[in-house]
């Protein structure tokens, strides 16, 4: 099933770059606290006021490590409808803010159980997360600008942070 996702993942990339109205909108490296997990994600712009995120992390440390998981890959994938936006053609910045929601897959490569037993609940593969953005975009300097996203993976209580590059 990773498998599939990663293909999806690709393919969603492949189609930014080859689709007139699916545009490529930002690059994020991601932070994931349990794992210690590091990773990437993407947002594809479908219209002014939706985006579509797709984004991996691996982690094999921290509290993943205590409880015994090792190698712990996450694969996500979501909507983010635009809630706000502040554009003054006074000021030099445009900022957006987005609300996030996605599913997670989870790839555990082995477990073994520590003595402290953990929610099983923690074990399934899917989960959901909810989250939000904000991007501040120059006009001026080519309209590079600067996005960050906090996620939360709600059945697992994990907080995961983006920073990337909003073009």
């Amino acid at each position: 099933m990773w498998k599939f996702i990663g293909v999806l993942e690709l393919c969603l990339i492949g189609l930014s770059l080859q689709a007139q109205d699916i545009k490529l909108d930002a690059v994020y490296v991601c932070y994931s606290y349990y794992d210690t997990g590091l990773g990437a994600r993407v947002d594809l712009k479908l219209s002014n006021d939706l985006r579509l995120y797709s984004g991996v992390t691996y982690g094999d440390w921290h509290i993943y490590r205590a409880a015994g998981f090792h190698s712990h890959t996450k694969f996500s994938l979501g909507v983010m409808p635009r809630v706000f936006k502040h554009d003054f053609e006074s000021v030099m910045h445009k900022y957006f803010y987005f609300v996030n929601a996605g599913i997670n897959y989870h790839l555990i490569g082995s477990y073994a159980p520590g003595p402290d037993m953990i929610n099983p609940r923690f074990l399934q593969p899917w989960s959901i997360d909810i989250g939000v953005t904000s991007q501040v975009w120059r006009k001026y300097h080519g309209g590079v600008g600067f996005a960050v996203s906090l996620r939360m993976d709600l059945l697992r209580h994990e907080p995961e942070v983006n920073f990337g590059l909003y073009f």
